[in-house]
């Protein structure tokens, strides 16, 4: 099969994937959570969902969808170009929303009782179920590239993931003390600037360093690569 074929077949293959370990840790959250008003039951579809990523995910590795055609090398980086800039900007999107939340999280701790923060947070995890889901596939596209065709600025990119990461969290652990002391002492919500704060930051870093673990310019990669969208 040619390079657009196979890749199409590992993407769906990857939603799948993706698909099943959230509802997978949806289940056990609930579950765990739920456990004294019987959700234990839970356990059980949150198993044969478990099993059924677990062989979908062997199955894969078994057969792995390569294209046996040599495929040419600018449909290679065009594709890890822009599944690499997604993956770095699902990334900070996770941690935008992840602290968004743990921030009204800690709101509600000084004036809420613990069913309304459980409340809250069962409310909202279906937003950070998306989130995740477009992170972790755009992440397991880039790796599935790698493996088969290896792209030689995916050591970079990993770097740079790593680099993200760390940053963001600092940032977030910093900023949710803040907020906590702020919160506490002055009865002053600053969420507005944290959260403002690392948008900029967001927005600066598309605008100059985005592009440094890719092959080109996102202007010049959009047109090459509609087919991958």
């Amino acid at each position: 099969m040619d390079f657009y074929t196979a890749f199409k077949k590992a993407r769906r293959r990857i939603y799948c994937t993706v698909i099943l370990s959230i509802l997978t840790c949806v289940y056990l959250l609930n579950a765990i959570l739920y456990v004294r008003q019987g959700g234990i039951i839970l356990f059980l579809p949150a198993l044969c969902l478990g099993a059924a990523d677990f062989l979908l995910i062997k199955k894969h590795r078994a057969r792995a969808i390569v294209s046996s055609i040599r495929p040419n090398p600018e449909d290679v980086q065009a594709a890890f170009d822009k599944y690499a800039r997604r993956t770095v900007n699902w990334l900070l999107i996770v941690f935008l929303r992840v602290f968004a939340m743990a921030l009204t999280i800690i709101t509600l701790s000084v004036n809420s009782k613990a069913d309304e923060l459980l409340e809250f947070f069962l409310g909202n995890l279906f937003t950070l179920e998306i989130v995740i889901f477009f992170f972790a596939k755009n992440l397991l596209i880039v790796a599935w590239l790698n493996k088969n065709y290896t792209p030689e600025y995916y050591g970079k990119f990993m770097k740079t993931i790593q680099r993200v990461f760390i940053i963001s969290l600092i940032y977030w652990i910093l900023a949710s003390l803040l907020y906590y002391l702020f919160e506490k002492i002055f009865v002053l919500n600053i969420s507005f600037f944290v959260i403002g704060l690392f948008l900029l930051a967001v927005i600066v870093y598309n605008f100059t360093k985005i592009n440094a673990f890719t092959y080109s310019k996102k202007g010049t990669i959009e047109l090459s690569s509609r087919q991958f969208c």
